[in-house]
């Protein structure tokens, strides 16, 4: 393994192929790299795409001039679908770089590679890709991702000192209980107490309630999902794995990594469309097999698939204003054959004459829209401006407006 030590005139490059969905990785080393002091960016979906095809000259042609332009020196690089493949595609564009002389060793401006992906693949790389300096199999505290990648502790801001202070502490104490085995005596929990439980008609809000009524320990929830090249064999093990966790009850809410394709092209023909990974459904009855074998777990999914469904019913929540009120929260429900769905809208009125209620904020499941795609406009601003955030945004609803 090629180890490195990271300087204060290093720039990282983070990127993953195009295919590959899965970006909470890059962003939170990303965002360390910035808490460090360290210049960092992400790599944009052109140059994404050109890292999915090692085996094109334009490809590398395109990722060459990226590095240059960028003056990159360190390049990190994430799959984390099959590990096969990811180790494989990793050592192909390692040795697509060493074609063009891009490492420091042969006078190039690559001093450092690194690769995120399961432990499986992380291994795999270490014995085929002698060159790579680092691996992350996504269990990393901070304070081990800032070793790998080099960087001196020194260097993090005290508040992130703290917080990696708490991770090691947190870390320390899951590894004790490991080794004492005392999970192993853990019981399931019997949350049958209230009207609908198990049934189509169960919610979260519900279990919630009926535990801390009865002093239960918290719900617990597993976010999930196989990757398999056959769509309807991954379909077919996601449903197994739901049985066996549904049997064992130790979960009550079982969220569903679905796949990219899912959520934007759900029932189509999705022909040689890469899934990004996750769980491929792309039907009511898969979804409704997947509903049935997780019982009495509560499903969870992405929101992406909840337009796609038909036969809902939207309830309005009751509201208080008043006039001078200048920002309203509207509490909405969506009830239909599954759980129901919070779906809250935060409006502002507008000033002077014709003034008006606009929607500037979504929240889904507990979650607001603004706040999540924060991070991602901060990279596209970070790279392009603000131009070039609002070139993206424009041109990403010219794409949706077509599949309407």
């Amino acid at each position: 393994m090629n180890t490195v030590t990271t300087r204060r005139s290093d720039r990282f490059g983070l990127v993953r192929p195009g295919l590959e969905a899965h970006t909470l990785g890059i962003y939170s080393v990303y965002q360390l790299l910035q808490d460090c002091r360290i210049e960092a960016l992400i790599g944009d979906a052109r140059i994404c795409e050109a890292f999915a095809h090692p085996q094109s000259d334009q490809a590398i042609e395109e990722v060459e001039r990226w590095l240059r332009l960028r003056r990159i020196t360190m390049l990190g690089f994430s799959y984390r679908l099959d590990p096969e493949q990811g180790a494989e595609l990793f050592a192909r564009w390692v040795h697509r770089l060493q074609e063009r002389r891009l490492l420091a060793r042969q006078g190039g401006p690559i001093r450092g590679l690194f690769f995120a992906g399961l432990p499986t693949a992380c291994e795999r790389v270490r014995q085929i890709v002698p060159e790579v300096s680092g691996v992350f199999a996504g269990d990393e505290t901070p304070l081990e991702t800032l070793a790998i990648l080099g960087i001196e502790t020194a260097w993090a801001p005290d508040a992130l000192s703290s917080g990696m202070a708490y991770d090691e502490g947190r870390m320390a104490f899951a590894k004790e209980l490991i080794r004492r085995g005392d999970y192993h005596g853990v019981k399931p929990v019997d949350r049958a107490g209230y009207e609908g439980y198990g049934t189509k008609n169960d919610t979260l809000a519900a279990r919630v309630a009926d535990g801390r009524k009865r002093g239960l320990p918290p719900v617990i929830r597993a976010h999930v999902g196989p990757f398999l090249p056959e769509r309807e064999e991954a379909v077919r093990l996601f449903v197994d794995w739901t049985k066996s966790l549904a049997a064992a009850g130790l979960l009550d809410v079982l969220s569903i990594g679905t796949s990219q394709l899912t959520q934007s092209n759900f029932e189509e023909n999705w022909d040689d469309k890469p899934n990004g990974g996750g769980v491929p459904v792309n039907s009511r009855r898969e979804y409704a097999n997947i509903h049935e074998a997780a019982r009495p777990m509560l499903v969870r999914t992405y929101a992406g698939a909840l337009a796609q469904v038909n036969d809902q019913t939207i309830s309005m929540k009751p509201l208080r204003t008043s006039p001078e009120d200048k920002e309203v929260v509207v509490k909405t429900e969506v009830k239909g054959r599954g759980e129901p769905i919070q779906l809250d809208y935060r409006l502002e009125k507008t000033p002077g004459q014709g003034a008006c209620w606009k929607i500037y904020n979504l929240n889904v499941l507990g979650v607001w829209l603004v706040e999540t795609y924060r991070s991602q406009f901060a990279q596209e601003i970070s790279a392009k401006g603000i131009d070039g955030l609002i070139a993206a945004l424009t041109e990403r609803n010219k794409t949706n407006a077509k599949k309407v």
